[in-house]
């Protein structure tokens, strides 16, 4: 299949996501994908991000879509890690767990090196046919810009973004290539005119090629 254009998560890619099975948001604070989903509470969740208080900011962000009842339905069926277990660095899940991986606006704090080791443990963990969706910064400090795109956060929330991950390892195309090799591309979008997002969603074949 050719790389498609589209809009970028959660209001296009998320169409991707199959209708079944787990799905882990990795880095999901503040920018979950999961309440894009038509019906979050029918899937399986895995959330996890390095800071503390993941339940606590997962409602905040489920309040506009999901009503009491629904909210409670959907956290029963999730499963939350935070701190060490949410570190994206230490990824690490039994083969065919998930339907979806997804990875977005977060792997800009790890380095080239530490990416590559993620996505590799991505796929691992993928059944034949699930979807990676990641999310990538090329270029410049996202959490000094996102100080302007999160209107939600408040003042002494911006320190708990920055650290310990104030530093921001931008991803190159050639990079993101790289990491795309041995999954399908079924779409990619590059935000803004200078390209300074650029989200992707990869597919894993019911066959790995060799070596990867």
């Amino acid at each position: 299949m050719e790389p498609a254009s589209g809009n970028p998560l959660p209001e296009g890619f998320v169409s991707f996501i199959p209708a079944a099975g787990k799905i882990l948001d990795a880095g999901c604070y503040v920018n979950s994908v999961l309440f894009a989903l038509q019906d979050p509470c029918k899937w399986e969740f895995v959330a996890s991000d390095f800071q503390g208080g993941l339940k606590q900011a997962l409602r905040a962000q489920a309040a506009s879509r999901l009503s009491d009842l629904e909210w409670e339905k959907f956290i029963r069926r999730t499963e939350i890690l935070e701190g060490e277990n949410g570190d994206i660095r230490n990824f690490e899940f039994a083969e065919n767990t998930f339907a979806a991986v997804i990875a977005r606006d977060v792997l800009h704090f790890i380095t080239a090196a530490e990416r590559k080791t993620f996505v590799a443990r991505a796929m691992e963990s993928l059944a034949p046919g699930g979807i990676l969706l990641i999310r990538l910064h090329r270029k410049g400090n996202p959490v000094l810009e996102n100080r302007r795109i999160w209107k939600n956060i408040q003042p002494d929330e911006y320190q708990q973004v920055e650290e310990p991950f104030g530093r921001c390892f931008p991803a190159t195309l050639n990079e993101i290539r790289e990491l795309s090799s041995g999954f399908q591309v079924i779409a990619e979008f590059s935000e803004f005119d200078d390209g300074y997002f650029f989200e992707i969603c990869l597919s894993k074949p019911a066959k790995m090629k060799s070596g990867i």
